[in-house]
């Protein structure tokens, strides 16, 4: 065998392509959660319009409105959604509800409004619950084969097999292994969404906030059960796994198997904790003994062969990032003891010296490496931005550093494992840089999000309460953790980022068309910046911005086709990974990306982790300079 450590790499390979697998169907549900908020926004605005011609209503209006009864038609429209699930408990659940709640011609638009948000996340959830299912069937069907294939190749034994039956998988599907099973799990979660949903709108109808700014809070909701959906996936395929190398490993006559955690830094407690255990098959129970022992568990279970000798295994150094291997007896205390004295030392230095690392413009002289999952991991490591943060204990010392900047911003992380929560933080501090983001993707680029304000002090606490709120929902344990940045760090607005990019790369590789270009981009920066103050539906455009618009159609008849050129380009380096803007800030030097979002208005993602300053103290209370 040409690998030496083939049994961990097989094994990482068929954890990969199952997770792979799932990220279809996260995204078509995440799909179905975006459809079902803007079906909400539409009916919102629509009352809005039909009923007041405008974009804002009173408090008084929005009572008036509020309180009128609906017609029998309207709220037999309304049940009539129901119809369209395919789920049949469900749809049974769902139809009980209404009618208990609902008296026909009675009911007033409110309510009608909340029920109506009730059935779109019931939606969701059908489809939530079919696609899973579907995907769940072919992730155990798939790995057990894949299992197969991977043992006869390694060990050169052949044996007759078959693939899995259809009555074995149903058996594993209706398993509650965590203690809930996934479609209970489901429906719990909308229904979590759904009670958030109808609060926000309540509050928002009767306080007097327009249209945009509540549709805006609704969409912003709606990232909560896009993360429980991933987190579900993700659990249940890391389980299916597990049961279904279980059940070809029983199937080959293997009795016992060997518990294996993930030699590196952002391995939780739990897991470190059951490395290198020798568990018998017939006493594998997920969530105990064997994976996944908590959500996000990347812990796999290695088969005891006879006459076969597991003789290394794969870890990764905690200083240079770099893969190596290790005897197979090493378990994650023996691997913790021996390495992680060279990171306490390296992690010391860089609190102590707090060593800043500035960007550099890589266009044009990045050349990419192998031994990063994301490219965009590659660039920070380029850049020296996955060095350790500065951490401040005392509060009036975090302060002071606040009031030199013109940021502040929290992360929250939240788990039913206390041990996760810690192992989270502790990444945070002085871990890998970790730039896979779950909650919500990576819209705005891989990298570490946090809600911010850039407004020198003039964001309420209400509004980085609910971004912490959001995150905390239905979890035991909830950490919140205060930061702010240098004064030196660059931050781009994600909104500038595409044409900062193409404008770079023309200046480089276009040089005798740059200074054109350039003229180009900021006559369309004044555009936008214009129709951000005036609605050119409304009424007759002033003069100056018809001049404008002159002005930028010459330029472009000039500069477009090259300015074009720079788009393609800039599209070209996210295609690398799935459209990742980070990769074009890194790449720019930039230290982090407002991208302007969130009830705070700035979510900001994070790339350089050498300009945050961390509050690591305790008694932290946020107040407005």
């Amino acid at each position: 065998m040409s690998n030496p450590d083939y049994w961990q790499e097989r094994a990482e390979k068929r954890i990969h392509r199952a997770h792979k697998n799932s990220d279809k169907t996260i995204k078509e549900i995440t799909a179905a959660y975006q459809q079902a908020i803007d079906d909400i926004n539409s009916d919102i605005e629509k009352i809005f319009y039909r009923y007041a011609g405008k974009n804002d209503l009173s408090t008084a209006e929005a009572k008036d409105i509020l309180n009128q009864r609906i017609s029998e038609n309207e709220w037999n429209k309304i049940k009539l959604q129901i119809s369209s699930i395919k789920d049949p408990v469900i749809k049974k659940q769902l139809r009980a509800k209404l009618e208990a709640s609902a008296y026909g011609a009675r009911i007033d638009r409110l309510e009608a409004l909340k029920q109506d948000i009730y059935i779109k996340t019931k939606q969701v959830a059908d489809v939530e619950l079919q696609k899973s299912t579907e995907l769940y069937r072919k992730t155990v069907e798939n790995n057990y084969l894949h299992n197969v294939f991977d043992f006869q190749q390694g060990t050169g034994y052949a044996y007759e097999f078959a693939s899995m039956s259809p009555e074995h998988i149903e058996e594993i599907l209706k398993n509650n292994w965590s203690g809930k099973h996934y479609s209970r799990s489901i429906w719990d979660n909308t229904d979590v969404l759904a009670e958030k949903l109808q609060q926000t709108l309540t509050a928002g109808l009767m306080s007097g906030k327009s249209y945009k700014r509540m549709a805006a809070e609704l969409t912003e909701l709606t990232s909560y059960g896009q993360y429980a959906t991933e987190r579900l996936i993700r659990t249940e395929t890391a389980y299916l796994i597990e049961e279904s190398d279980k059940a070809a490993a029983i199937d080959r006559g293997t009795k016992v198997r060997f518990f294996r955690a993930t030699l590196d830094r952002k391995t939780s407690r739990i897991c470190q904790e059951h490395d290198g255990d020798r568990v018998p098959i017939e006493k594998s129970v997920p969530g105990k003994n064997v994976p996944p022992l908590h959500p996000h568990c990347r812990s796999w279970m290695e088969e005891e062969i006879e006459g076969y000798e597991h003789r290394i295994r794969a870890a990764k150094d905690p200083v240079t990032g770099e893969r190596i291997t290790v005897p197979a007896d090493m378990t994650y205390a023996d691997w913790k003891k021996e390495y992680t004295d060279k990171l306490n030392d390296v992690v010391s230095e860089n609190i102590d010296k707090h060593t800043i690392a500035e960007g550099r413009n890589l266009i044009g002289s990045y050349e990419k490496r192998t031994s990063f999952q994301y490219e965009i991991e590659d660039i920070i490591n380029l850049q020296g931005f996955d060095g350790k943060p500065k951490l401040i204990a005392d509060e009036k010392g975090f302060y002071k550093a606040v009031d030199a900047d013109h940021f502040i911003a929290e992360r929250t992380f939240s788990d039913d494992s206390k041990e996760q929560v810690e192992t989270w933080y502790n990444e945070l501090k002085e871990g890998e840089f970790y730039v896979k983001c779950t909650t919500g993707g990576y819209q705005y680029g891989r990298g570490m999000y946090c809600a911010a304000d850039y407004t020198r002090g003039t964001v309420e606490y209400s509004k980085f309460q609910h971004e912490i709120e959001q995150y905390a929902w239905g979890k035991k344990h909830v950490q919140t953790t205060w930061m702010t940045m240098e004064p030196s760090a660059k931050i781009i607005k994600f909104e500038d980022l595409q044409d900062k990019y193409a404008t770079e790369w023309i200046k480089i590789n276009r040089p005798d068309s740059y200074e054109g270009v350039l003229a180009l981009s900021e006559l369309q920066n004044k555009v936008r910046n214009y129709q951000k103050n005036w609605d050119p539906v409304v009424g007759k455009p002033p003069q100056d911005y018809t001049d404008l618009l002159q002005e930028l159609k010459e330029k472009r008849k000039e500069f477009g086709a090259i300015y074009s050129e720079g788009i393609s380009a800039t599209n070209k380096r996210m295609r690398v990974d799935n459209y990742d803007w980070g990769i074009l800030a890194a790449e720019l030097g930039y230290d982090a990306i407002d991208a302007g979002h969130g009830a705070t208005g700035s979510y900001t993602v994070v790339l350089n982790r050498t300009k945050l300053i961390i509050f690591d103290g305790s008694g932290f209370k946020y107040r407005k300079r």
